[in-house]
């Protein structure tokens, strides 16, 4: 009942006591209109469980938390703490959030997200998108960036078999107008390493995070298109992989993000 909202979970490392470092980017709505905004919160995993709150886990304190960022008209970006986020894999079956009467026997796995947004909380049963088992060997998935000099915008990849080809499902982190954050996605069903692969974007109308909803309360606009050329899964920024993204925003806020040969690379570590 919360379709169309979703989640990137990437493993970033390992921090100095050896806990596993994971970002989790939250695309999602706004609480009181459709038009779309995301989140990221950094935190640790421990006995099977995510979450946001524990400080003393982390180097870096400020890094807390479900934020929300903000460009501005020189392109600096800022981010706001806006709440928590704990992802919970143990025992999600027997959680609160997934005896909702949903038939689920076919997800590879379950976990229970509990999360606090601008003071209100909600908690959700969640499965991954994309079955594992579906991950080709060389997988490009993970979150993307244009690198320092482009910081505070990027996308995730998610590539798939599909058939006999791949295929690459991606969302894109970007601003509008009033230097809000927004978010895109595409799908594309046949792509090739080495081999620039054009993927229509798409802007989603979807329904407020506050209340539930089905995939009749979403609607997606055609809002422009994105080119990737992706030679290597790797975090180097000279190794011929490049992006190019041209977008309008289809909504009261306005403004486009434009990017041409981008070189990008892949921040997140190898799944």
């Amino acid at each position: 009942d919360q379709f169309g909202h979703g989640f990137d979970f990437q493993f970033f490392g390992t921090g100095g006591d050896g806990l596993p470092i994971y970002v989790m980017t939250f695309y999602s709505y706004q609480a009181d209109s459709r038009e779309p905004e995301w989140f990221q919160a950094v935190g640790t995993m421990e006995n099977g469980v995510f979450s946001s709150l524990t400080v003393r886990k982390l180097p870096d304190a400020n890094g807390f938390g479900f934020s929300r960022f903000m460009r501005d008209e020189a392109g600096n970006v800022s981010d706001e703490k806006v709440g928590n986020v704990v992802l919970s894999f143990n025992n999600a079956q027997g959680s609160r959030a997934c005896q909702d009467g949903v038939n689920r026997a076919d997800a590879g796995f379950l976990a229970s997200m509990q999360w606090t947004i601008d003071g209100s909380r909600r908690e959700w049963c969640v499965e991954p998108l994309i079955p594992t088992v579906a991950i080709p060997v060389q997988d490009f998935g993970g979150l993307w960036w244009a690198g320092p000099q482009e910081t505070g915008w990027g996308f995730t990849i998610e590539n798939f078999i599909s058939g006999n080809a791949v295929g690459l499902f991606v969302l894109v982190y970007v601003y509008a107008d009033n230097d809000e954050p927004i978010w895109y996605l595409g799908l594309i069903e046949e792509f090739v390493a080495g081999q620039p692969v054009t993927i229509e974007l798409f802007q989603r109308e979807g329904f407020s995070r506050l209340v539930s909803g089905t995939v009749d309360d979403v609607n997606d606009l055609s809002a422009g298109s994105l080119t990737l050329t992706l030679v290597s899964p790797t975090d180097n920024l000279n190794a011929g992989n490049t992006a190019s993204i041209d977008v309008d925003f289809q909504g009261l806020r306005g403004g486009s993000w434009v990017r041409t040969n981008a070189p990008i690379a892949r921040i997140s570590q190898p799944r």
